[in-house]
């Protein structure tokens, strides 16, 4: 089967010929449908290795990339139960408790033709929801829902600023506009601007100062960087919250002042949550998620994280399909 690996830190991602994955005992072989493309992915191919004190997050090279996946389950591993061949599902995080691995990036992913995946990771897709949509909600739309719901602690009534209105960011603005919250926008590119406001953003801004006016219970940070944590540290109003997503800089100055005297919270976000997932599908079934995707071809994921680095696509989630570089292949024999 064919696979783009990442073969080392600054280097193109290679299209290569594997074997076909075996499943062990209580695992799936998914015949991936879709695979989301992620600016972790562009990170991780930039050489950055995520650890914490307790665990690698991410394996060295080499591997295949891509923990965005949607597809269709192409064999049983020795043990599953309540799957059967055939059957359309999401990748979704592991239950609590578990670490059977994270397809791209302790084990390989989704950017091949099939993969191998926990059984005890799968989720339904609901009818009406195409694997593209599927695919992305597994991390891009579930982790800015999951960041603004659960970590944020968003409710209706609060003022909330998304801070950077990428990939991430437009879906962080439309599950605070769910919860019913008075959401405003920051992100420096005003192209940005018009899916926020079709999100749910009442208002859009391309500066903290320009932001002054507005007293957030609740700042979601999407960018992650230095010179953005702070002031949204800043912005935030007297006890409230500063939940950083974004991955841009491994070290950010903060104000012991505000944290003290502001009696201001930080708190990071990358975890995973089933319940969270389990809800966003159901959003997408309702149709409350549009979200902006974007296929590009399979041989062309390089030039796609290309366009991450350079932000040309900045609201709309990247998918790929690895199964259409065969069917163009076979078509010129």
């Amino acid at each position: 089967m064919k696979a783009v690996r990442f073969i080392g830190a600054g280097r193109l991602l290679e299209l290569v010929e594997v074997d076909l994955p075996v499943p062990p005992p209580g695992w799936v072989v998914l015949k991936v449908e879709s695979a989301g493309i992620c600016r972790s992915d562009l990170h991780i191919a930039n050489g950055a290795q995520f650890e914490s004190k307790d665990r690698q997050i991410v394996a060295p090279p080499p591997r295949t990339l891509g923990h965005e996946i949607s597809g269709t389950i192409f064999t049983l591993g020795k043990g599953v139960r309540g799957w059967s061949v055939g059957e359309a599902v999401v990748a979704g995080p592991n239950p609590a408790g578990t670490d059977a691995g994270s397809p791209g990036n302790t084990i390989d992913g989704g950017f091949a033709e099939y993969c191998a995946v926990p059984a005890s990771s799968l989720l339904r897709i609901p009818q009406g929801v195409s694997f593209d949509a599927a695919a992305i909600a597994t991390d891009a739309i579930r982790i800015s829902y999951q960041a603004v719901r659960y970590q944020g602690e968003v409710r209706a009534g609060q003022d909330v600023v998304i801070v950077g209105l990428g990939g991430l960011g437009i879906n962080g603005v439309r599950s605070a506009a769910i919860l019913g919250a008075n959401v405003y926008g920051l992100d420096i590119n005003e192209l940005t601007f018009p899916a926020a406001r079709a999100a749910g953003a009442r208002y859009c801004a391309t500066s903290f100062a320009a932001l002054s006016h507005v007293n957030p219970e609740v700042v979601v940070d999407f960018v992650g960087s230095a010179s953005t944590i702070s002031p949204s540290l800043e912005l935030a109003a007297s006890g409230g919250r500063l939940v950083v997503v974004g991955l841009e800089d491994t070290v950010a100055p903060v104000s012991v002042y505000e944290l003290i005297f502001g009696k201001k919270t930080v708190t990071g976000f990358g975890g995973g949550n089933r319940q969270a997932l389990i809800e966003v599908l159901d959003y997408l079934a309702q149709g409350v998620f549009e979200p902006l995707i974007t296929s590009v071809e399979f041989t062309q994921l390089n030039e796609a994280l290309d366009r991450l680095r350079d932000m040309k696509a900045p609201a709309h989630r990247l998918v790929t399909h690895p199964h259409v570089v065969r069917i163009h292949a076979d078509s010129t024999n």
